[in-house]
């Protein structure tokens, strides 16, 4: 009898707490949904394909020893199933083209992420169901679908829209494809291992009130560095090289040395502020870890920033400071 390990079940929030909208509902429930069949839904086709073989060789040798002409029949039909079967799952798997598309691969807390996913049938066979499962280590990312009935060189695309709550660098990738022949008799995989990055960074907040640092007044001394912008302060000059403006070139000097001469300016008075914040795990305090759903009004997540909120933790506080 199959069993499902109790690991399985712990999942990070409580269905029945969930306080979202019908769409968001819907993610999470079949992203569970998938996490659970990946357990029972192989072994039971393996199972099942396992019994047809025992069949067609029952039958074969039923048929042997007693010259029945109905066990022969039933051999062939057996036989042939397997084959149609190993054949349909096969080219189901095969002739598909996936691509990923995501709009940008940096991003803030508190803002979107979308991403576009298109599942291309390249052959006239149509293709009963796939499975793209993608294993993603954004928080909150179901980007996992199930495509039914995917006519002959046609294709299907769906948009998922991330709001991002936990900055970091994440992984988008790899995916995997799954599908099975009608009866359920050969599941096949096929992994994509593409893979690629996404930085999410700190949240900002707007500081109107903060008094600027005299060195970035105009005047006062230069600060002794080689800039490739033009500013007041005239370093020196050099020769011409390949890209430089023409309005830096010196002609006095120009018409001395008798070659193109351009002149160096410094950068203006500047001043470097460092904020270095306490980041040692000691120093900060955090509620107990709970993924509470976000709640969600009729509006999409994208237009929804003004109601995100940082955790309730000083160590994300002190780095949207810091940001």
């Amino acid at each position: 009898m199959f069993r499902i390990p109790y690991s399985v079940f712990r999942v990070p929030y409580s269905i029945y707490e969930l306080r979202v909208t019908d769409y968001v509902f819907h993610l999470r429930i079949m992203d569970y949904v998938l996490r659970i069949t990946d357990y029972g839904t192989r072994n039971k086709m393996r199972h099942r394909r396992t019994t047809v073989f025992i069949l067609a060789l029952a039958a074969l040798l039923s048929g042997l020893m007693t010259g029945s002409t109905l066990l022969f029949n039933l051999t062939y039909l057996l036989g042939l199933l397997l084959i149609v079967s190993f054949t349909w799952a096969w080219i189901n798997l095969n002739w598909v083209r996936l691509s990923r598309n995501t709009r940008t691969r940096r991003t803030q807390v508190g803002r979107p992420l979308e991403e576009r996913f298109t599942v291309q049938n390249t052959s006239i066979v149509p293709k009963l169901w796939l499975e793209v499962h993608d294993f993603a280590t954004l928080p909150d990312h179901y980007s996992s679908q199930v495509v039914n009935n995917l006519g002959g060189n046609n294709s299907y695309t769906w948009r998922v829209n991330t709001l991002c709550q936990e900055r970091g660098r994440y992984q988008l990738g790899p995916i995997r494809l799954r599908t099975s022949d009608p009866f359920g008799l050969f599941p096949m995989e096929r992994d994509f291992s593409a893979t690629t990055n996404v930085v999410i960074y700190p949240l900002t907040f707007d500081i109107h009130q903060f008094a600027l640092p005299i060195g970035i007044l105009p005047g006062g001394d230069a600060l002794r560095r080689r800039t490739h912008y033009v500013t007041t302060n005239a370093a020196g000059v050099r020769d011409y090289a390949p890209g430089d403006s023409f309005s830096r070139i010196h002609w006095p000097s120009t018409a001395r040395r008798d070659r193109l001469i351009v002149k160096e300016f410094e950068l203006d008075p500047l001043a470097d502020i460092w904020i270095v914040p306490d980041m040692a795990m000691f120093s900060h305090i955090a509620p107990r870890p709970r993924r509470d759903a976000i709640k969600l009004s009729d509006l999409p997540p994208w237009m929804q920033l003004d109601a995100f909120e940082l955790p309730e933790t000083t160590e994300e506080y002190t780095v949207a400071i810091a940001a």
